[in-house]
């Protein structure tokens, strides 16, 4: 299932009437934007950027918490890429093993 069809599905089953639905059109890509706006015929897409990042500013607990986690799990990483090359290394090489060393930490 796409993001669209997700986000489309989620606030169906949400029950309420709809007239907005608040996005980020900085980061939506287009053919996103016009598959939503046929999903949701009637609905008025808003840009709602400055209302989603203040509400995602203020963190819960658990999310601090797995921000915390996410965050030495992404250093170990880096230490075990940075540890396992050196001089000569591309930056391509860098990035490929940074990904697998974040795969292997359950960080996909």
């Amino acid at each position: 299932m796409d993001a669209v069809t997700r986000a489309v599905a989620l606030i169906r089953d949400a029950g309420v009437p709809l007239k907005r639905v608040g996005v980020e059109m900085a980061f939506l890509p287009m053919d996103a934007g016009w598959a939503l706006a046929d999903a949701l015929p009637g609905a008025e897409l808003k840009d709602a950027l400055l209302v989603l990042e203040r509400l995602r500013a203020v963190k819960s607990a658990d999310e601090l918490a797995r921000l915390k986690t996410a965050s030495e799990l992404v250093i170990a990483s880096m230490l075990e890429v940075i540890a396992a090359h050196g001089p000569g290394t591309t930056k391509q090489q860098l990035s490929d093993a940074l990904r697998i060393a974040e795969a292997n930490r359950g960080l996909t």
